[in-house]
């Protein structure tokens, strides 16, 4: 384990494996209520989206760095909605 790539759910970008970790939560008392998502373990989503060169490649897309940007912001603000109504039901 610890080779391969993987995917940041918030950007979008291939990272090496040891560089993508895993952000999570879970509900106070309750480890079974828990959610999480891959993210760049150096937390510069915003840089790769605007084009900072990475050492891998990359699935082609067509769509914008202002897209991208969008999209990037749609992610994280998902990923912290879920969040808050997790911390709702405790």
């Amino acid at each position: 384990m610890g080779t391969g790539v993987r995917m940041c759910s918030w950007c979008n970008t291939m990272r090496p494996f040891r560089e993508v970790a895993l952000f999570s939560t879970t509900r106070l008392y309750n480890i079974e209520r828990s959610i999480g998502d891959y993210i760049c373990a150096d937390f510069g989503c915003s840089l790769y989206v605007r084009g900072k060169p990475l050492n891998i490649a990359q699935m082609g897309e067509t769509i914008s760095v202002k897209e991208k940007i969008q999209r990037l912001h749609r992610n994280i603000e998902k990923f912290f909605l879920l969040v808050e109504k997790l911390r709702e039901k405790e």
